[in-house]
């Protein structure tokens, strides 16, 4: 085999070139094909808002008309930058107001808890004096023997 013939620099490109995406009804259609690298070539974008060498999609919106369209705002623009700033400022003070709710409701739940403890340990230590005094008369216990056992078991308020 002589070399020219082991390297063809278009065989790829030939081999490649009418290869398509698949469809539904099976098989392929044809893609149009592109220069990848003219996707970099922004600034060759013409007046109707498409790049040379890529076929423009059905419904596609054309890059010139957003940027004409941000240069100049209309009425409407700013009416619902207006709204949309008031909304934003309603819905801080609605954050502020929620906040508020939440620190008062954080110190209702702490009191709450705090006077429920307190109460729990008072129970506790009547009922271990209750127990305590039944104990010392049954085993026949002095009256220092009980209330060290008291403050051994007792537990204190905070």
């Amino acid at each position: 085999m002589p070399a020219s013939s082991l390297y063809d620099p278009t065989a790829f490109d030939n081999a490649f070139s009418n290869i398509g995406s698949p469809s539904l009804e099976g098989g392929f259609s044809n893609v149009v094909p592109f220069n990848p690298l003219d996707i970099l070539n922004i600034g060759n974008v013409d007046a109707s808002g498409t790049i040379p060498g890529i076929p423009k999609i059905p419904g596609q919106v054309n890059p010139m008309d957003a940027i004409r369209s941000l240069s100049k705002p209309s009425t409407m623009d700013w009416i619902n930058g207006g709204l949309t700033g008031l909304q934003t400022i309603g819905s801080l003070w609605g954050a502020f107001q929620a906040a508020k709710l939440a620190k008062k409701q954080f110190k209702f739940t702490k009191d709450f808890t705090t006077k429920n403890l307190a109460n729990q340990v008072a129970s506790y230590n009547t009922t271990l004096e209750d127990r305590a005094r039944s104990r010392a008369a049954v085993e026949d216990q002095t009256s220092d023997q009980m209330q060290s056992y008291i403050d051994k078991n007792r537990l204190t308020g905070l």
